[in-house]
């Protein structure tokens, strides 16, 4: 359950990474949770996410077209 059931940042499904985390290192699904954009990165998109007492930094490929 995302905080305040608040909108996904661009480039990251929320409901998504909830699944995800609650299988891959079994995170209480229903604890309330966060993601924000980190700024300032040059080629990958970066977020923070909070889980309950846990925090998490994810990294995904550029949104959008890039140049290789």
């Amino acid at each position: 359950m995302a905080s305040a059931d608040a909108p996904s940042p661009p480039g990251l499904d929320l409901d998504n990474l909830e699944r995800f985390l609650a299988d891959a290192i079994g995170a209480c699904a229903g604890d309330a949770y966060s993601a924000t954009m980190l700024h300032g990165g040059r080629s990958n998109v970066t977020y923070m996410v909070a889980w309950g007492e846990r925090e998490f930094v994810l990294r995904r490929p550029p949104i959008g077209p890039h140049n290789p």
